[in-house]
């Protein structure tokens, strides 16, 4: 049993009946009970301050809001934790995995975002209505408004100094502190452009009818690939750049422009929206399905991997993380995947729009319904 420390709330495990039960002392009314096959292996229970939330802490974690019963967070199980609420959304498990849970949200923006990306200094930036905006995560407030309209791409460079964004005619470059433009290339082609940056942040690519490689030292420019179909959904892992060119995916060396590998995928299945390298597999995403082919492979059809997918998918900029939205019924479901493409943490995501890692892929910012939510993960 667990009580909390100055609200009326007890909880605990009927472990039999396989249940978890919540309910207020003084008066006996049950807050929370959900069926709990977990709870035989549960170490500790913990409220949060607010009494908002209630944490079940063992082989995985499961948290449940006490406001409207739904679970807000799961870590699968495979290991002993312990641990405890630091904040009312911050939960703490054993010596280092922090995850904040969906209760509440650092940011109201009153609008959707489509295009975000996070410096490693809470730094936020965000593409609203063509607008490109600057936003602390610490304190949930738009912090500047750069120069810039029409924007659809947005991605920080240079550790945040820089802020990088595509219009329907250029790619932009921005000084992040004072707004001055720094660099513009227009588009080449008749394809709308894409753009990533470089794990170490001091490059980027665009997309367009070319792979444009920008050095930002000299803003020195190296066309690594051109193609008639243009390339679309473009992204940069450890060495290699990825991209959709026509009806395929191809991986193409950062430095030499060599082609390493391509896929593709089933015309079923729609056309392609985002592309990563995850581990050692190549990975293309449609509007519904995700495939995947071993890096190494050279030319073959990906495999399906799933065909559920409700959302952005997204990868870390070391390779190591993968973010995606899956249909779970009528609800969506976010999940968290390793380089094995095996799953490390799941939560409720309705409505999500983009989402974005840290440069360094421990942190995760997530758009969804008008508000930004930040996630620590394992």
């Amino acid at each position: 049993m667990r009580m909390h420390p100055t609200l009326p709330l007890v909880a605990g495990q009927w472990v039999e009946e396989g249940v978890l039960r919540v309910f207020a002392w003084d008066d006996g009314r049950v807050l929370l009970e959900v069926a709990a096959p977990w709870c035989r292996g549960v170490m500790s229970l913990a409220f949060a301050p607010d009494g908002q939330a209630i944490a079940a802490i063992g082989p995985g974690v499961n948290v449940y809001s006490l406001t409207t019963g739904a679970q807000v967070l799961g870590l699968p199980g495979g290991r002993e934790m312990t641990g405890g609420f630091v904040d009312a959304t911050t939960l703490q498990i054993g010596a280092g995995l922090r995850s904040t849970h969906s209760l509440g949200a650092p940011a109201e923006l009153g609008a959707s975002v489509f295009s975000l990306a996070l410096a490693g200094d809470d730094r936020l930036v965000l593409e609203r209505g063509g607008a490109v905006e600057l936003w602390s995560i610490a304190s949930g407030e738009r912090t500047a408004a750069l120069p810039v309209t029409g924007a659809q791409r947005v991605a920080f460079a240079r550790d945040g100094a820089i802020v990088m964004a595509t219009t329907g005619e250029a790619t932009l470059a921005l000084d992040a502190a004072t707004g001055a433009e720094l660099f513009r290339r227009p588009h080449v082609g008749e394809t709308a452009a894409d753009l990533a940056v470089a794990p170490d942040g001091a490059s980027f690519v665009i997309a367009d009818a070319t792979l444009t490689r920008v050095d930002i030292d000299g803003w020195r420019l190296t066309t690594l690939a051109t193609a008639d179909t243009g390339f679309a959904a473009v992204a940069w892992s450890g060495a290699t750049i990825t991209a959709r060119r026509g009806d395929r995916v191809v991986a193409i060396d950062a430095d030499s422009g060599a082609l390493t590998a391509e896929m593709t995928s089933s015309r079923d299945a729609g056309p392609v929206v985002a592309t990563a390298v995850i581990g050692e597999s190549l990975l293309a995403a449609t509007d519904t399905a995700l495939f995947a082919a071993p890096l190494a492979s050279g030319s073959l059809r990906g495999r399906l991997v799933r065909n559920d997918l409700a959302g952005p998918v997204v990868s870390s900029r070391d390779g190591r993380r993968l973010f995606l939205l899956v249909t779970r019924g009528e609800t969506t479901e976010a999940q968290l995947f390793d380089p094995s493409l095996s799953p490390i943490a799941r939560f409720p995501a309705d409505d999500v729009t983009a989402a974005a890692f840290d440069p360094a892929g421990t942190r995760l910012v997530v758009s969804r319904d008008g508000q930004l939510e930040l996630v620590d993960l394992p």
